[in-house]
């Protein structure tokens, strides 16, 4: 269902950006459904575009009652989580169960990306004996930049994005390129991933998920492809949009829909590795239409989306996220790039003709 926050949180300030150098500041904690949102700060130390400010709360649960959660959970090889008896109900009104949990709340508050407010796909609270399936990867944030017509490739190499810490863990950048703008979502990948070498060496005590993962990473791009898939669910949107999509149906929408281009990025210089997935929704003509439909009733749709790997033997979900009315109008424009990065890019490209028209000649 759609979130609709509290009075406590509607009172709380928060502001959330993207671009600069971010300093976060806890400036308050809100107890919601019995879990704990921190109400972030954050102040922009960067001659960058300035962003309208935005709610923001961080609720890493997951729904089991949400269509899409019901669907995954009808595959036998997604990995499931049986959510034990909690001791949550005696817990203090404002400190978590633990110093370990109230370190792993702000670790998760200090790798969080994007301009968006985040949810799960669902945000209700984990009940005692509930079935779920819990994704591999954490949920950092989503972003939506507005382009002029030319969606950025490789989005994660901008240096704007660099500058907020985006390779400072181990991340995943789901990167659609559509006709209006860039539509990133950022997840942060397991802490064993250091490099993609030793670290993605199949172990004999690893998990199915965990093998399935290795062999997804290691693998190539073609091999990627075959295995991934999107997830779609439509919960709620006006007509035009459930004509498209039925509500509570979920999709399986792979390389045969979404051209899909992998790349792998190695760890250097202290920042984390990263895999990168462009996903061109401005090549087909049918989907360069939907989505310029569904850009017409952004702020009324209600969708979760799943990110699923799958093979004969093993599946496992990466990540899970809600898009909730999202208001296109206050969504930044894509960050330009200085005279420097351009030069070099321009250099690059250089280099890269003239490499290929040598292969010409020697063909």
């Amino acid at each position: 269902s759609s979130r609709v926050p509290s009075q406590e949180a509607a009172s709380m300030e928060e502001q959330l950006g993207f671009f600069g150098s971010l300093v976060r500041n806890v400036t308050g904690k809100v107890r919601l459904n019995r879990h704990f949102s921190h109400g972030m700060k954050i102040e922009l130390r960067s001659n960058l575009q300035k962003l309208p400010s935005s709610k923001f709360f961080w609720k890493d649960n997951i729904d089991k009652s949400s269509e899409l959660m019901k669907s995954l959970l009808q595959n036998p090889k997604l990995k499931r989580h049986h959510v034990a008896a909690q001791a949550a109900d005696d817990l203090a009104p404002d400190e978590p169960a633990d110093s370990e949990e109230k370190l792993d709340q702000e670790k998760k508050q200090d790798n969080q990306l994007g301009f968006l407010d985040i949810d799960s796909a669902g945000t209700a609270r984990k009940q005692e004996g509930d079935t779920i399936i819990e994704p591999m990867f954490h949920l950092r944030g989503i972003d939506v930049f507005l382009t002029d017509g030319n969606p950025e490739e490789k989005i994660w190499e901008l240096p704007a994005l660099k500058k907020c810490g985006l390779r400072s863990v181990p991340t995943f950048v789901i990167n659609c390129l559509l006709p209006w703008s860039n539509f990133v979502v950022y997840f942060e990948m397991p802490e064993w991933f250091k490099d993609i070498g030793e670290s993605l060496e199949v172990k004999d005590d690893d998990t199915a998920d965990i093998k399935s993962l290795k062999l997804f990473l290691k693998g190539s791009s073609e091999y990627r492809t075959k295995r991934f898939t999107l997830r779609p669910c439509l919960v709620e949107g006006p007509l035009p949009i459930r004509i498209m999509a039925s509500p509570g149906e979920d999709y399986e929408v792979g390389a045969e829909y979404l051209p899909m281009s992998w790349h792998l990025v190695r760890p250097q210089g202290g920042e984390a590795p990263l895999l990168g997935l462009d996903i061109d929704a401005t090549s087909d003509k049918v989907l360069r239409s939907a989505a310029s439909l569904a850009k017409r009733y952004l702020n009324s749709i209600s969708i979760d989306v799943g990110a699923v790997i799958e093979d004969d033997d093993a599946a496992c979900c990466l990540g899970l996220w809600r898009m909730n009315r999202i208001d296109a109008k206050s969504c930044p424009a894509l960050p330009e790039r200085s005279v420097e990065e351009d030069t070099m890019q321009a250099s690059q490209l250089k280099s890269t003709s003239q490499s290929q028209m040598v292969e010409v000649a020697a063909g």
